[in-house]
Parts: C-alpha cells; structure tokens; sequence
C-alpha cells in the first residue's frame, strides 16, 4: 500500500477587537497508518512579524512551546518547523492508530490575546485478529477484531461444515447481537470429523485479514480424546484456493 502525505491548513481569522479565545473543529482527516500528515497553523487577514505558536495533542500534551523551543519528549515522529514564506507546521510521520485525536494550535498575537484550532485526526486500520481456542473435548475457538472503521464483514468456516447457528454470526443478522467485532464457535464432545483447519476472515474498508487455524485430533495416555492446535495459528493475507467452496458465516453479505 502506498504511502501519502497529507497536508491540512488550520486557519485562524484575525478579529482586530477580539480578546477571546476561539475554538473551531474541522471534520476528521481520513489517514491511513504510515501516511504523513502535515498540520498548518496559519493566520488568515494579518502579517506578524513572527508567529509565536504552541501545539498540543487531545489538549492536554504540550507538543511544542514556542519560548523555550522544546519538543514534548517521547514524540520523536512529531517534527515541528516555521519559515518566514509558510505557515507554522507541525507534521506527523509515520503516522499510527496511537496519533487519533486532536490536535490544537494557539498563536500569540503582539497584544498576546490568543486563538486556538484543533482538527482532529482520524486514523484508519485494518483488522488486526487475535484468536483463543479452549482445546480438549469442549472446543472454543473465539476470534476478536480490533479495527478502524470497525468490520463490515467476518465469516469463520471450516470446508462446509459449519453452519450460521454454530456461532454467535446467527444472532448478529438477527440482531440480536450488534457487536461484530467478536465471532465464537462452540463444539461439545468433539470428534473425528472436527479436525482440520478452520479458517476466519474478517474485513473492513481499509484491507483484509484471513487467520488459518489448525486443529487434529489427539487422545492421551488415559484415553481422553479432544481436539488440539497443530502448529501455530497463521494469518495471512491471501485467502486459501478453497475459500470460495466454504460455506461463509458472514454479518454482511460477501465482499
């Protein structure tokens, strides 16, 4: 995926009698993550000599004081620079889920009344899966999506055996269940036949994520039988050449 870079001016007005501090919010800025996003804070109707500028993040971490020039340490991706034929920037590289939030600018005027705007950044990921199997007779296998926007589809099947009712997929189109960023599935007294590997996909405006999980059959020493991860869990990006004959567990229909 190619990296952009993104620029957004943040324009305060001059009101020659105003002494307030005015706030205004622009609509979120739609980034993806390792884009980088450079933020303008400009004067708009005035000429000064030099803009005394200070930025903070979600209004409350002082990014950059203007007096002492110091950067907030431990934002070392945060790069903050003026020059006399541009606004006063402050550019975010490499830019993650951990930037969301707001981001202000106050400007001292020669008569030190100040103004401040904020925009707020809104990252964009794809799904990132985290997958517990509870191993042994009574099979769990529980798959949670952390995702931004949140997926608009998942489906979990394993060859064509698996059924919308096996799993909490059911209540979701029912709507019983709004929460689409958790699918569980549930086998009491497993057997033979639910060996294999199980195969889940979850997706959203941004990308794809396809997690392989594979489980055999195993009985011990004592002669309790029960189902077991082979191997790791493997996510890929590429969908397996069978995807298209499984039957799919999906909250909305196929992609």
């Amino acid at each position: 995926m190619a990296v952009k870079s993104l620029t957004l001016t943040l324009k305060l007005l001059y009101l020659e009698y105003a002494v307030t501090v005015a706030w205004h919010v622009t609509r979120p800025i739609p980034v993806l993550e390792h884009d980088h996003v450079t933020l303008n804070c400009a004067v708009e109707g005035q000429t000064w000599d030099e803009q005394q500028v200070d930025w903070y993040y979600n209004s409350l971490s002082h990014i950059y004081r203007y007096e002492t020039q110091e950067r907030q340490i431990g934002y070392g991706r945060w790069e903050t620079r003026a020059r006399a034929d541009a606004p006063f920037q402050l550019t975010i590289h490499n830019i993650s889920v951990i930037d969301d939030g707001y981001y202000s600018c106050d400007v001292g005027y020669p008569s030190r009344d100040v103004r401040t705007i904020r925009s707020a950044v809104n990252v964009a990921d794809g799904p990132h899966v985290t997958v517990e199997v509870k191993e042994g007779r009574n099979l769990t296998i529980t798959c949670t999506v952390n995702a931004n926007p949140p997926p608009s589809y998942v489906r979990l099947t394993k060859g064509k055996t698996l059924k919308r009712e096996d799993t909490n997929i059911g209540k979701m189109l029912n709507g019983e269940q709004d929460d689409v960023n958790i699918v569980e599935y549930t086998k009491i007294d497993v057997g033979r036949s639910d060996a294999g590997t199980y195969q889940f996909i979850a997706a959203n405006s941004v990308d794809r994520t396809i997690i392989f999980i594979p489980l055999e059959y195993h009985c011990d020493s004592s002669g309790e039988c029960g189902l077991v991860r082979q191997g790791k869990i493997i996510p890929t990006t590429e969908p397996d050449s069978d995807s298209s004959e499984s039957t799919a567990l999906s909250a909305t229909p196929e992609c």
